[in-house]
């Protein structure tokens, strides 16, 4: 939802994403850091991202600004909300502990799906760099975040 931003589409793609898993669920490998919750969220960021690039998701994002414009109440599940909220401090927490740069990196990285050339181009930044930062602040993240992240 924090990249899409869009509940439909959202709910489309965790449907999607939950196929996809269940019919790939052989090239899981158990033995890797984060196990299946990270396994999963990779596919649901990549998702996501592939969404936003698509063609068809530019005329979704311009169809629902105007449904936004119309309803600016949302039909949002507060019940889902609160259940994200928590999670959602937690990481802005980590966030705000970050360097300013890395931080920056990884909201460009994973709430707007940027690519790291894309993000080097946005900060006026060596990719080198970028890459460095966005190392460093995932270490970082795990290290704050702990079971959290799991």
């Amino acid at each position: 939802m924090a990249i899409v931003r869009n509940e439909g589409v959202a709910q489309d793609l965790t449907q999607d994403i939950f196929f996809h898993v269940w019919n790939r669920i052989q090239a899981f490998e158990a033995n890797r850091p984060g196990g299946l919750g990270a396994w999963v969220t990779t596919i649901a960021r990549n998702r996501a991202i592939d969404h936003l690039r698509s063609p068809g998701a530019r005329i979704d994002r311009n169809s629902s600004q105007l449904d936004d414009r119309e309803h600016p109440a949302g039909s949002g599940s507060t019940e889902s909300e609160l259940m994200n909220s928590d999670m959602a401090r937690v990481i802005g927490n980590a966030l705000a502990k970050l360097d300013p740069f890395q931080a920056k990196v990884i909201r460009l990285a994973y709430y707007e799906g940027l690519s790291q050339s894309e993000i080097a181009e946005r900060l006026d930044a060596p990719l080198g760099t970028v890459k460095t930062w966005a190392r460093t602040a995932l270490k970082h993240l795990r290290e704050r975040l702990g079971d959290a992240a799991k």
